[in-house]
This record gives structure tokens, C-alpha cells and sequence, in this order.
């Protein structure tokens, strides 16, 4: 970033510019909000900088400290063109998230990149854990339009948490034209002390969200209880994949234009087993809606393939 700010040169035909590595230690030389405006093209935004510890505290980059605000007539902080987002390790004080672009259409928060060193987890999970994320959407929708931001067509944040009620029904009412919706990072921190989600909260947390095609959730899923085929008959024993099957036709019912649901589980039956700090992809269940089926589920348990559904 430095590199740029040193230089009075624009880049009028880039497109697509990724950031790595460690931020500045002064980012407020060289501000990337500033620097941006020297690519009127670009399309394509990454910030994928990792926390730098300072002693025993971790400092996240800032794009737009509070105190920096542009000057008068500045109006514009991103290009005119820039349509995806993606930061790694976002600060929750960064001013940015009030003054997102209109043009913006995808937008990715990983506030749990891969960890160099997973044992100071727990800790970085503190930062943004879920009243702290519903605090933060509530300040952005005020900061916004009441209407919401309605340009974002799609939203990953991976959060390290179970989605809340309260965090769906804020995403649902800052981004009210998502299509696209994804939460995750469930696997990285043992769960045993959280409780379970509930279906009936999380469902009306996205009602608003009329045009959602594709929904991908980290859920704490409860087994269901023991059921019976016939009276007196032998019990099937609930599952955590019968508990799916129960969400996925919920959710679909709740959400007419829902095609594919993957909902993000403990990868293993059963709570309260000990740690489960795992580093790789995250274990989906993934559905998708039937056509014509006489099955009484509305959702198909489907195959997966690179994360997503084939079938």
C-alpha cells in the first residue's frame, strides 16, 4: 500500500487489485481509501491483510479511521465501478462500512481467515462475537438508506459463530435484494457451551429476504428426539441429518425463491465431545428444491462437489 501512496501515477485500466501480507504499520500515510480514487476502473477489491499482534493485542487494518472523513464534496471513497468487496480480518471500526458504494454487488467479510496460529482462536473469535456482529449491522443500517443497501446481490461473512436470529433479521433488513447469503466458519471452536439454533427464529429473520435463491448457514443443529413408526413399533433414533431435513423444508416454505440451502454442522453426531479445532473446508449438508416429487420433503438431500450441490 505504501508502494501506491509513494506514487502520484494512476492506473486507469485496472481492474482487479489484491492486497496480502501484513497492513502498513501507519496506515494513515498512505489511506487506501485515498489511493483507490487513482483507479476509476477497478472492478474487483481484496484486502486480504493478516492481523498484525502488537504486543499481546491484535490490530486489525482500517480502510477509513472515524477521524479521516473525506473532505467536502469528496464524496465518492470507491470507484465508481467497483462491484466486489472482499476484506480479511475487517475492524469493526472502520468507517468504511457507513459509505459502501452504490455500484457494490458482493460483498465477503472473513473475520476468521485461516489462523497461522489456531490456539489463540477463542481469543480473535471475542472480537466480533454475535452481539458484537448485531451491533455492528444495526450501526451500518443507520448509517444507510432505510431501505437498506439494496445494490448487494451477495454477502459471505464467515464469522466463527452459529447465525442468530438477531443477525438474520439485521442482514435482512440492511440487505433486503440479497440472492446470494452465506455465514460460516462453525468448525473452527468447540461448541459445547452454546445452545442450539432455533428453526422457528432464524425462518422469520429471513422473511424479509424475498429474492434469496442460495442460503449457506453455520447452525448448532439439535438432534431430534426418538421417534416411533408405529405404536409399541421399534424407534428410529434422531439424527442430526433428520434435524436438517426439518430446517432445509422450513427454510424453503419460509422462502419461495430458495433453490439451494447448505447448512454448515459440527462435523460430528452429537454435542458437547470436546474441541473440534479443524483447519480445511467446512463440512455442508447441502439441499436443493424438488420439481415434481411425490416425497413429502420440500428439500432433496443432494451430493456435494468443490462445496457446492450437483445435482
Amino acid at each position: 500500500m505504501e508502494a501506491f501512496g509513494s506514487s502520484i501515477a494512476t492506473f486507469p485500466m485496472l481492474k482487479t487489485l489484491i492486497l496480502r501480507g501484513y497492513p502498513p504499520l501507519d496506515p494513515s500515510q498512505s489511506p487506501a481509501w485515498k489511493i483507490l480514487r487513482s483507479m476509476p476502473r477497478l472492478h474487483r477489491l481484496e484486502i486480504l491483510y493478516r492481523l498484525r499482534v502488537k504486543g499481546a493485542n491484535a490490530h486489525r487494518y482500517i480502510l477509513m479511521a472515524n477521524d479521516a472523513s473525506p473532505a467536502p464534496g469528496e464524496v465518492f471513497l470507491f470507484p465508481s465501478q467497483l462491484e466486489m468487496l472482499t476484506i480479511a480480518n475487517p475492524s469493526l471500526n472502520d468507517h468504511v462500512f457507513q459509505r459502501l458504494p452504490l455500484s457494490l454487488k458482493y460483498l465477503f467479510l472473513d473475520f476468521v481467515p485461516d489462523w497461522e496460529n489456531m490456539l489463540s482462536s477463542k481469543d480473535s473469535l471475542a472480537y466480533h462475537r454475535p452481539a458484537v456482529m448485531k451491533a455492528f449491522l444495526s450501526m451500518m443500517y443507520k448509517c444507510h438508506d432505510p431501505s437498506g443497501v439494496t445494490n448487494i446481490e451477495e454477502l459471505h461473512i464467515k464469522m466463527g459463530w452459529c447465525a442468530t436470529p438477531s443477525i438474520l433479521n439485521c442482514i435482512s433488513l440492511l440487505f433486503p435484494n440479497l440472492k446470494f447469503l452465506e455465514l460460516q466458519g462453525l468448525r473452527y471452536v468447540d461448541r459445547g457451551t452454546e445452545p442450539a439454533s432455533n428453526l422457528e427464529s432464524c425462518a422469520l429473520g429471513l422473511a424479509r429476504l424475498r429474492g434469496l435463491r442460495t442460503l449457506m448457514l453455520a447452525m448448532e443443529l439439535q438432534e431430534d428426539p426418538y421417534e416411533y413408526t408405529i405404536v409399541g413399533g421399534p424407534r428410529n433414533v434422531g439424527s442430526i441429518n433428520q434435524s436438517a431435513q426439518v430446517w432445509a423444508d422450513t427454510l424453503a416454505l419460509q422462502l419461495p425463491t430458495l433453490q439451494s440451502l447448505a447448512l454448515e454442522t459440527r462435523p460430528h453426531t452429537g454435542r458437547g465431545l470436546g474441541p473440534r479445532m479443524i483447519i480445511g473446508r467446512p463440512s455442508w449438508t447441502w439441499f436443493s428444491r424438488r420439481k415434481i416429487d411425490p416425497s413429502p420433503n420440500v428439500m432433496n438431500r443432494v451430493d456435494v462437489s468443490d462445496g457446492g450441490p450437483t445435482g
